[in-house]
Formats: structure tokens, C-alpha cells, sequence
């Protein structure tokens, strides 16, 4: 029987903030996971700083996205929509000028029959 398809994994952002707080709670584990009786409140210490620093740039890493996401909806998306539509009114003015052209050389043809033709 096959197996139940596995979930994907959580995608991880890949910023800097986001990297920092990776490696905090990476060195915070490491720390706790090789405490040595000896050194325990130098190492609980560390470990705080670590959970703290690591607090900090979860916080700033947050804010990154929240701006990002804002930078999104708040300014790309009106640009875009206006970059779109500028567009899409330069091409119709070119069919525009095209059809134009084409009236005109066809006018022009005529004209040149009409002058052979009653000379």
C-alpha cells in the first residue's frame, strides 16, 4: 500500500533577519545540548542572550515582511495596473496609426489609377 503523500516543508524566508534567527535557535540548542554542569549559569546566561537576540530579529525579520507586503499592495500593484493600462492605450494608437497608414496608401493608389486612367 502506498504511503500518504508527505506534507512540503515550511518554505523559510531567506533574509538576513531570517537567517539570524535560524542561527540564534540553532546555537541556543547547540548550548543546551552540550551544558556542562561546571559551566551551567554561564550557559543559561548565553542561552537567554541567545533566546533574546533571537526574539529581536524574529521582530525585525516580521517587520520586513509586513513592509515588503506593503511595498506590494501599496505600490506595485497600482503601478503595474497603471503601467498596464499605458500600454494597452499605446498599442491601440499604434493599430490606430497603422490602419491609418494603410487608408492612406490605399488613397494614394487610387489617386495614381484615377490620374493613368483620365489622362
Amino acid at each position: 500500500m502506498p504511503n500518504a503523500p508527505a506534507e512540503p516543508p515550511t518554505s523559510q524566508h531567506k533574509t538576513l533577519p531570517h537567517a539570524l534567527v535560524r542561527a540564534a535557535h540553532i546555537a541556543a540548542a547547540a548550548t543546551t545540548s552540550t551544558s556542562d554542569t561546571s559551566t551551567g549559569e554561564e550557559t543559561s546566561r548565553l542561552n537567554k542572550s541567545l533566546a533574546f537576540y533571537a526574539a529581536a530579529w524574529e521582530k525585525v525579520s516580521n517587520a520586513r515582511l509586513d513592509h515588503d507586503a506593503g511595498i506590494r499592495e501599496n505600490f506595485l500593484h497600482p503601478w503595474r495596473t497603471t503601467l498596464n493600462a499605458s500600454i494597452a492605450v499605446a498599442m491601440k494608437a499604434r493599430n490606430a496609426v497603422k490602419a491609418s497608414r494603410l487608408e492612406l496608401d490605399a488613397a494614394k493608389q487610387t489617386y495614381v489609377i484615377l490620374i493613368i486612367i483620365f489622362k
